[in-house]
């Protein structure tokens, strides 16, 4: 206990001394573990690198069960030391993948970031895999670190083992990243006939598992969430819907949900817009919109869905009526990505409704803000027919790795359009598509989802 007191109190050079003295006397292998635990401690209050790594090696090196002590190096080399916490978390992934897996998302993020802000990218990648191989969600969604690691194959010439992480994939979207991405043309044939005709297998897949999780625990938002939109993407709208319509179902439901469950309410919306219930949609977002308060402007999120499904279904006067009677709110709580993507709304609900010397006096200020947010740049560019503008930034977006996949998603095709406005879009993408730069440049870096794996609904 004195040793805990003096280290919870910051004497790491007194505690040190006395673990020194500890360790001449003691011989039992797990006490000598632990007593080297508790040195690292002290090493890290005195900032002493190397005798850390010293205690983590004797500790390991004796440690009858060294999977607890593995968990607590990654902890502290976390914070002191990313390079321990790597090789510890390598170890730890080998001999107790559930403890691994269980890891703290805060103690990840923070290896994550230490990895990246200091430009060490190797170890950033092999944090990346390492998290992959032990199937981790938390900081990141499992799929997303599926689909780092099977990026980062593929770039190390592992295209088996690429294929691996990309069979582990369960979104449909994300699939249709990596089956889109010419990165991965080598593991497209496998990984095809992996997700089935139109993507059913792993989509029936999907759905058996979610509906087993929630069979587990019908109480847990997450799991509602997944087997709703499990049922979505099998054109399931009825039992999606009856998931959906029993949450928030008055005033006090919703003002009971926060941030992270209010999300079931604007998925139900978007199942219902695409089962054609458009007014049920809106009434669903508009009774959660009621809630907002300067302590719930999370909810901004769900007011922007609400005026981009109303474009969608070209209800150009009533989203921007809202658009208009929201605006103080919605310039006061958007991000730059938020004001550029109402920006683009207002411009396409403008031209949709004839008003185009309206539509272009916003144009300025979209040029100004185009980063903010690439798509929604592009798609107002075209409804102004500024499409060598569009061209322009698209060229050079693509020549940019952190842009890149944000316009190929925006220039690819993945489902055929079926509504009215699906088909004004697919017109204006096709229209910047047939311009050779833009052509080549796409064929070079992406294609098109196969019509054989596209949705038939």
């Amino acid at each position: 206990m004195q040793v805990q007191a003096m280290l919870q109190s910051g004497q790491g050079k007194e505690a040190r001394e006395l673990i020194d003295a500890r360790l001449r006397e003691e011989s039992e292998l797990s006490a000598v573990a632990g007593l080297h635990q508790l040195r690292a401690i002290a090493d890290i209050l005195l900032n002493d690198h190397e005798a850390f790594k010293a205690d983590t090696d004797r500790a390991l090196a004796v440690a009858p069960n060294p999977a607890r002590h593995l968990q607590a190096f990654v902890e502290m080399g976390a914070l002191f030391d990313p390079e321990v916490a790597l090789a510890a978390l390598k170890r730890l992934a080998v001999i107790d993948k559930e403890r691994a897996r269980r890891l703290d998302e805060m103690v990840v993020g923070r290896l994550l970031q230490s990895f990246f802000q200091a430009d060490k990218i190797p170890q950033y990648e092999d944090l990346t895999l390492v998290l992959g191989e032990i199937s981790y969600g938390g900081i990141l969604s499992r799929d997303d670190i599926q689909i780092k690691s099977a990026t980062i194959l593929m770039k190390r010439g592992r295209s088996d083992q690429a294929l691996g992480h990309a069979r582990r994939v369960n979104s449909r979207s994300g699939l249709i990243d990596i089956l889109t991405d010419r990165r991965f043309e080598a593991i497209w044939p496998e990984l095809e006939r992996s997700v089935g005709p139109r993507m059913e297998t792993v989509a029936n897949a999907n759905l058996a598992t979610a509906r087993t999780d929630f069979a587990k625990d019908p109480e847990k938002i997450e799991a509602r969430l997944t087997l709703m939109r499990a049922m979505s993407d099998l054109g399931m709208w009825a039992d999606a819907d009856n998931l959906g319509k029993a949450i928030g179902r008055n005033k006090d439901e919703l003002l009971a949900l926060d941030e992270r469950t209010a999300w079931i309410v604007d998925l139900h919306a978007d199942i219902l817009a695409a089962a054609d219930r458009m007014d049920e949609a809106d009434q669903r977002r508009a009774a959660l919109i009621e809630t907002w308060t300067d302590d719930r402007n999370w909810i901004i999120n769900m007011a922007i869905n609400r005026i981009g499904t109303l474009a969608n279904a070209q209800r150009y006067d009533r989203a921007l009526a809202l658009l208009d009677s929201d605006r103080p709110r919605l310039d006061r709580f958007s991000s730059p990505y938020a004001k550029q993507l109402l920006r683009a709304f207002r411009i396409r609900l403008l031209v949709g409704l004839g008003r185009l010397n309206e539509a272009k006096a916003i144009a300025p200020a979209l040029v100004e803000h185009s980063g903010d947010a690439t798509q929604a740049t592009l798609g107002a560019l075209l409804y102004l027919n500024r499409d060598a503008d569009a061209e322009k930034l698209a060229l050079k977006w693509l020549d940019d790795p952190d842009e890149a996949s944000s316009v190929i998603s925006f220039l690819r095709t993945i489902d055929d359009p079926s509504s009215d406005q699906e088909k004004i879009e697919a017109e204006l993408t096709a229209r910047l598509r047939a311009r050779p730069a833009i052509a080549s440049a796409f064929a070079a870096r992406a294609r098109d989802l196969p019509p054989s794996l596209r949705r038939q609904m």
